[in-house]
């Protein structure tokens, strides 16, 4: 069940909510809604990619297994081509 709540908004930001919810006609309150539903999960992803990265060191840490800056810029470029290549091997 929906719970409903009051918000303050910025006369500037209260403009641009109407703008938006009146080329995409919605309610303004939909388009809030559904901006704060992606604003959390983009968080959520963050958090994830943050979680990815702590991993990452960790076993960096035990291993010492990497690849350079420049071996993974060259796999970048050749994705950014179009080429289909397995990221760079890790190594001591």
């Amino acid at each position: 069940m929906a719970a409903q709540h009051t918000i303050v908004l910025t006369p500037e930001l209260f403009e641009r909510v109407q703008r938006l919810a009146n080329e995409q006609h919605r309610s303004p309150e939909l388009v809030v809604h559904q901006m704060l539903e992606e604003h959390f999960a983009d968080l959520d992803g963050y958090s994830c990619l943050h979680q990815d990265a702590d991993k990452a060191i960790e076993n960096f840490k035990r291993t010492g297994l990497h690849a350079t800056f420049e071996e993974v810029d060259e796999w970048l470029g050749k994705l950014a081509a179009g080429e289909r290549v397995p990221p760079p091997k890790c190594h001591t």
